[in-house]
Parts: C-alpha cells; structure tokens; sequence
C-alpha cells in the first residue's frame, strides 16, 4: 500500500526539510520510557491512552501507534465485560 505525503496538511514543506518525509515523532531522552512508560499507559477512570508514546514496542513509529491503539481498544472492552 501506498500513501502520498502532502506537505499542505502537515505544514512541512518537504523541498526544504527531505527527513520530514521519513522520520517518527515520538521521542524520549534515555530512561524516561523505562521509569514512566508504564505510568503512561495506565488508564485514568475512563480515559484510556493510546499513541505510539505508549506502545510497548516501536514506539515512535506507526506501528507503535498501531500496537498501543489495540492495547487500549482491549482496555476499553474489557472494562465494558
């Protein structure tokens, strides 16, 4: 599958910064994920929290969003059981 960038919506003008096309946003100076990667991940009364920051694995890329969206998604319909 194949998606087409568009710097229009993101406001980055690829001409100008060429990582912008393939870099990952989530980032964390060393020890922060392993102290609070737990923490973030813990779901507060009904809000569960989903994003690459709290995937297990990879976070920063999209599959870590992936990952964390289905760990939350399981969250959520676990608590409705």
């Amino acid at each position: 599958m194949h998606f087409e960038y568009s710097s229009a919506s993101s406001g980055i003008d690829k001409v100008f910064e060429p990582s912008a096309e393939t870099s990952y946003g989530a980032f964390a100076p060393p020890g922060v994920m392993t102290h609070y990667g737990n923490w973030l991940r813990t779901p507060h009364h009904t809000v569960h929290w989903a994003g690459t920051e709290t995937a297990n694995e990879w976070a920063g890329y999209i599959e870590g969003a992936l990952q964390a969206g289905e760990r939350a998604a399981q969250e959520v319909l676990e608590g409705l059981a």
